[in-house]
């Protein structure tokens, strides 16, 4: 393992999955690349791959040694297969699609729909979490099953160690990061937990960029909330929040960001798609693009979006259907209508959303409370 030496380190990427990884940027071929990656990248003070410092984590054995061969060309990478959590636990067990089962489950279909099938299991293979089954298993579970005619088991697909922050720290001794990506399904909150916990006694390790999943499965698994809750509690320490929805959210430390010329330039490149105004934070981004509040806020009275559930209370307060009880979950596509379940006022509830027709329509015309208890 790595010693880094006391030193800062340019990259930190927990949940690597399948694609998208600063290690599949720097090693891997030009398919591999991607954008998503190289825009984060621009907030560091280092791009040579021989002189890259960071850390890859992966906590399922089959994901992580994708990436050994490409980790192995990177001097200055440690590759580890753990998981990250807000306490340092051995055997811990990871629920997912195994390699098998995706095999197997591919080649129950005809050979002209199996392109098809693996594309979504590859998505499934990216879902496997830390002792309880991902919140959307069961919606695909059902899509796959209307498209495909296949029935999807989700299993034990092995037993990981789960890593603190605290932990990550004193193993391979370095000193924070310029950039922290965290994509962990769900435990993501425990993570940033851990990392507040670490960082309030330990100043100097605050990662200076901060981007983690908002799309509510830390909601879904430890109650409504809880991603809201880790954006505010990273503000008090001190971050400035540059964009907010229901993919991911970006912090990025205040005493930092008036110090580096290089975050300064990376949040340049944040601008309102109405107003086409700089330094408006924070934005809130969906399909459309990305907004500052006043402009997003007339797109939500025109009935065209909806806040996300980390935006202010006041949209949530001021826009029916949306209180703090309501939680967008994900859509499943039956006959060319997309049906999100949402969990309302303690029921399951289903919206249809028709081609052409607006949020506003579908929300107040379409809602079929169903009697099943959440």
């Amino acid at each position: 393992m790595l010693d880094f030496g006391g030193k800062k380190l340019n990259f930190v990427q927990i949940g690597l999955g399948t694609n998208s990884t600063f290690i599949q940027n720097l090693a891997g071929s030009a398919v591999e690349y991607n954008t998503g990656i190289e825009w984060l990248f621009q907030a560091c003070s280092e791009h040579d791959p021989k002189r890259v410092l960071g850390i890859a984590v992966e906590p399922v054995t089959d994901l992580a040694q994708i990436f050994r061969p490409l980790a192995s060309r990177l001097p200055g990478v440690q590759l580890l297969q753990a998981a990250m959590g807000e306490h340092d636990e051995f055997g811990v067990e990871m629920n997912g699609l195994t390699n098998q089962a995706r095999n197997e489950l591919v080649r129950q279909v005809p050979l002209s729909s199996r392109t098809g099938l693996a594309t979504h299991l590859e998505y499934l293979r990216n879902m496997s979490c830390l002792g309880y089954v991902h919140p959307l298993l069961p919606w695909l579970q059902e899509a796959i099953e209307y498209d495909y005619g296949v029935k999807i088991a989700v299993s034990c697909n092995g037993k990981v160690e789960v890593w603190s922050w605290a932990k990550l720290v004193e193993t391979f001794n370095f000193v924070g990061c310029e950039a922290l990506v965290v994509d962990a399904e769900g435990y993501d909150s425990k993570i940033l937990r851990s990392l507040l916990s670490y960082c309030r006694n330990h100043p100097e390790h605050w990662p200076e960029l901060i981007q983690f999943e908002t799309m509510g499965h830390c909601d879904r698994h430890e109650g409504i909330g809880t991603e809201k809750n880790c954006l505010e509690a990273l503000q008090q320490e001190g971050y400035t929040l540059a964009q907010v929805s229901d993919f991911n959210s970006h912090v990025i430390f205040t005493t930092a960001l008036d110090k580096e010329i290089r975050l300064q330039k990376w949040i340049n490149t944040w601008y309102c798609n109405d107003c086409y105004r700089h330094w408006a934070l924070p934005y809130v981004s969906d399909n459309k693009g990305a907004f500052c509040y006043e402009c997003y806020n007339k797109l939500i009275v025109e009935g065209v979006s909806w806040p996300p559930r980390c935006t202010p209370s006041q949209w949530h307060d001021e826009t029916e259907w949306f209180g703090e009880d309501v939680h967008w979950r994900h859509g499943c596509r039956k006959k060319q209508v997309w049906w999100f379940p949402l969990q309302r006022s303690g029921s399951l509830c289903l919206c249809a959303r028709f081609p052409g027709r607006t949020g506003d329509e579908n929300l107040r015309d379409s809602l079929i409370e169903i009697s099943l208890q959440c």
